[in-house]
């Protein structure tokens, strides 16, 4: 599942609030502890982050040598 900006910010409402239940699109899921919320917190920053971070490009350069390789 690919979590959103909005996903983290619910379940960092309900870390704030004490809570164990989130909401998220269109499923309710009930977490055990706060240690559990924490968790998936790092979980989910971590692919937000991942999704929002420019894509580097690459540069291939090739060389070729043509010849027997003497000046």
């Amino acid at each position: 599942m690919a979590y959103t900006r909005t996903d983290l910010e619910q379940l960092e409402a309900a870390i704030k609030s004490g809570t164990l239940s989130v909401q998220y699109a269109d499923r309710r899921v009930q977490y055990q502890s706060l240690g559990e919320l924490r968790a998936a917190r790092r979980e989910i920053l971590a692919e937000v982050e991942r999704a929002e971070r420019p894509r580097r490009t690459r540069r291939v350069i090739r060389m070729t040598q043509t010849g027997q390789g003497y000046f």
